[in-house]
């Protein structure tokens, strides 16, 4: 155990749980993770039909996680794939979502859909990330709450930004 103090007071402590600030001492409390990493978005799948991206820079992803939180953003331009979805476009998550109870672990990010010349203009887009998962969907929230598929056009762009409780 190494112990940092400043006049006198203990300003952070590094022990077998991780680092502490201050005079806390609880485990629960400590920071015991921290990564930056890279995201590949090779392959995508609407759970049905799966597709690869052949170009390395149509697709970039970066992700911080401190903790047990994570934040992915980047984003994915559609050169390659065509074809009809037959579900929502589902985005690779770097680390598989917390697995707690239902509809407390879920998570939305923004998921801007551009079309190739303008902005997505239909319903609210999102990324949807249900717990004890390894991806988002990308999805928009229609009429009565309902959620359906975002087509991804070839020649469009989806920019992810999301944070979540991983596992």
């Amino acid at each position: 155990r190494v112990v940092i103090e400043a006049d006198n007071a203990a300003v952070a402590r590094f022990d077998g749980d991780g680092i502490k600030f201050g005079s806390d001492t609880a485990a629960a409390n400590a920071l015991d993770d921290y990564e930056e990493g890279t995201v590949d978005w090779y392959t995508l799948t609407d759970g049905t039909a799966t597709w690869t991206q052949n170009q390395a820079n149509n697709r970039y992803a970066s992700y911080t996680k401190i903790g047990n939180q994570v934040h992915v953003h980047g984003n994915i331009y559609n050169g390659a794939l065509s074809g009809s979805q037959g579900g929502p476009l589902r985005i690779p998550l770097p680390f598989n979502t917390a697995n707690v109870n239902a509809g407390q672990n879920r998570a939305v990010g923004h998921a801007a859909v551009y079309n190739g010349s303008s902005a997505y203009t239909g319903d609210y887009t999102i990324l949807k990330v249900e717990a004890n998962s390894s991806y988002g969907e990308v999805v928009a929230a229609g009429n009565g709450g309902a959620w359906s598929a975002v087509t991804f056009p070839q020649g469009g762009t989806i920019i992810i930004d999301v944070t979540y409780t991983a596992a």
